[in-house]
């Protein structure tokens, strides 16, 4: 049998367990949440797990599982560091983590309801990666951290994203 070139994914819909949009209330007939974050964090299947609240938008973060080489060797040049000197070889996983969201996060799309003040502005910076302002600001809300897992957990297994 032949090599099968991988279809590709392209742009997926993201949506942080931190979105005030998710439902959290209690189904009365059930006695269970409407969502459940532990499950979500653990399978990042929004669409088993979670709900959102009725006529509320969440903020959707837009994830390209399509790399350029560009991109992929950015990440790659990431994942490993230190001169043996002063530095200890090995895996670094923040600078591995903020590569990887740079990269692979290509919008937001905020709800319309909510004033500019309050939205989060995509920025990309003039190689076209994500600002490392925007990253600081993703991380300070604990987003950089739900991005990077969610890419982590598809990133070689992505028929669960081909459902949706």
């Amino acid at each position: 049998m032949a090599f099968l070139k991988p279809e590709t994914l392209g742009v997926i819909d993201f949506i942080s367990p931190k979105d005030d949009a998710i439902d959290l209330e209690f189904d009365d007939a059930t006695g269970e949440p409407n969502s459940n974050l532990e499950k979500y964090r653990e399978t990042w299947d929004f669409e088993k797990h979670c709900t959102l609240k009725p006529d509320s938008q969440p903020t959707r973060f837009k994830i390209n599982f399509s790399l350029t080489h560009k991109k992929q060797v950015l990440i790659d040049n990431a994942s490993l560091g230190g001169d043996g000197k002063k530095d200890e070889f090995g895996f670094k996983l923040g600078k591995h983590k903020y590569a990887t969201v740079k990269c692979v996060l290509c919008g937001i799309e905020n709800p319309d309801t909510l004033p500019l003040a309050k939205k989060i502005v995509f920025k990309k910076d003039k190689h076209g990666f994500v600002t490392d302002e925007l990253l600081a600001e993703l991380g300070s809300y604990g987003i950089l951290d739900d991005i990077y897992s969610f890419y982590l957990t598809h990133k070689d297994n992505t028929e669960i994203l081909k459902k949706k």
